[in-house]
């Protein structure tokens, strides 16, 4: 891993601090090439909310996947039906 791929991470931890978002990326910015270094296992630990690396939030995507699933089963079987009446009358 190299260190630009923590660059957000490093600027939230500004935040964190008090520092505006704004001013935070502008100094993260200003260090390059030499951003901070952080262990892949801290970031991950510290970013749990829904969508980051620490939490992707797949059980949400896989109920909504199953609910889906179901609903596109249901129109089937009604399309199905609706089609053997048609193809009866025939």
């Amino acid at each position: 891993m190299t260190p630009e791929m923590f660059s957000t991470y490093a600027a939230y931890k500004l935040v964190k601090e008090g520092l505006p978002f704004r001013d935070a990326y502008k100094k993260i910015g200003a260090m390059s090439p030499n951003y901070p270094m952080f262990e892949a296992k801290e970031v991950l630990a510290e970013t749990n909310h829904e969508g980051a690396p620490g939490n992707l939030g797949l059980s949400r995507v896989e109920r909504s996947v199953y609910c889906e699933k179901k609903w596109w089963q249901k129109e089937e079987s009604n399309f199905k039906k609706a089609l053997s009446k048609l193809t009866q009358s025939l």
